[in-house]
Formats: structure tokens, sequence, C-alpha cells
């Protein structure tokens, strides 16, 4: 049933939500990730992108994919950063976190040109 679906995402995501939360107070002091850090950044996006493939669909991965995708380009993870965004446009288009995400993605494209994210990624379609 949705409602046994929802209750398992929101069980898995929670605990991911929660790390996010962490590390981007983190991001937002400009402070250096620790190892135990980086390592939770590791373990939050493994989390994250087992539910994106699982549920690639629901409404509640939304945020957490954006604001995994905003900390890890502060990390400088281009490629994962970009792979978090492209769900959140691809799946999620018409939400505040698609229009965001998009906007980031062109950012990304920007900084770094269309060519590094062709390693077998689209860039964004119009």
């Amino acid at each position: 049933s949705q409602e046994a679906v929802d209750a398992e995402v929101k069980k898995a995501i929670e605990p991911i939500q929660t790390q996010l939360l962490e590390l981007t107070k983190k991001i937002q002091a400009r402070s250096f990730f620790s190892f135990k850090e980086t390592e939770t950044l590791a373990t939050a996006q493994t989390g994250l992108m087992e539910l994106m493939s699982t549920y690639p669909a629901h409404p509640m991965l939304t945020k957490p994919a954006y604001e995994a995708a905003v900390i890890l380009a502060q990390r400088e993870q281009y490629l994962d950063a970009y792979q978090c965004l492209q769900f959140v446009v691809t799946q999620f288009p018409q939400s505040p976190y698609g229009l965001k995400a998009k906007i980031q993605l062109r950012q990304l494209e920007k900084q770094l040109g269309a060519d590094y994210f062709s390693a077998g990624l689209e860039p964004v379609q119009e």
C-alpha cells in the first residue's frame, strides 16, 4: 500500500536528513570536514542513492536530494552533485526544489563546462 511505502521511505530518510542537516551547518560555517564527517556524507549519500533508485518518484526525496547536491558541490564532488540535481529536475521539475536544482545545474555546467558532465550524464535539457 502507499501508506506502507510512505512509512518505509520516511523511516529510511529521517536519519539521512539528520546527517545532511549537520553537514549543511558545517558547510554554512565554512568549516572543514573531519574524517568522521566525510564518512557521514558518504553514508548519507549511499543511503540516499539507494532510496532514489528504489523509490524514484517519491516526493520525500526531493529536499534531501537537493540538500545533498548542495553539500556535494561545496565539497567539489561535482559529478555526485550533478547526479542528485539531475534526479530532482527529472523527477520533480515543478517542485520548488526542482526549479532550484535546474538553476544549480546550469551554474555547475557554466562553471565546469557541459563536457565535464558528458561522461555518461546528460546535460540539462530546456
